[in-house]
């Protein structure tokens, strides 16, 4: 397995891997490969690629106060439990601390407990449960 910043030939892969129901928007969409790649960037967008294929995606961006924010996460689901989400995750957070990042946020569906299992072993703190809202400014 290979852990690797995403291009733009990723994209296709990676918006399958984030059509998950808990990775939908407000809106019921999905993110597409056209918007996915306006997050290109070699620290904060990285792929796991297992035999040439892309198995696993993640991306953040960057926020004030030397934090960043992981946006989607996602392992494909046939494959998941293998540890490919542990190397995505280890080589982030080492990315992050090369660029002086402090701390990461994120957001993860509160009924999926294996989700949550896994960043509360990788020492995330669990918040509380809120309402996403979405606007589009016209």
């Amino acid at each position: 397995m290979n852990i690797r910043p995403a291009t733009q030939s990723d994209m296709n892969r990676v918006e399958e891997i984030f059509s998950l129901p808990e990775l939908m928007t407000p809106t019921g969409d999905y993110l597409s490969a056209e918007l996915l790649s306006d997050y290109l960037d070699e620290k904060f967008f990285l792929v796991a690629e297992d035999s040439g294929i892309v198995v696993g995606a993640l991306f953040g961006e960057r926020l004030k106060n030397k934090g960043i924010m992981l946006w989607l996460f996602a392992v494909a689901v046939n494959i998941q439990g293998k540890g490919i989400g542990n190397s995505l995750l280890n080589e982030f957070e080492n990315n992050m601390r090369s660029e002086d990042i402090e701390w990461i946020m994120g957001y993860a569906p509160e009924k999926n407990l294996q989700t949550l299992k896994f960043y509360k072993d990788r020492g995330f703190n669990i918040g509380k449960t809120y309402v996403e809202f979405l606007k589009f400014l016209q």
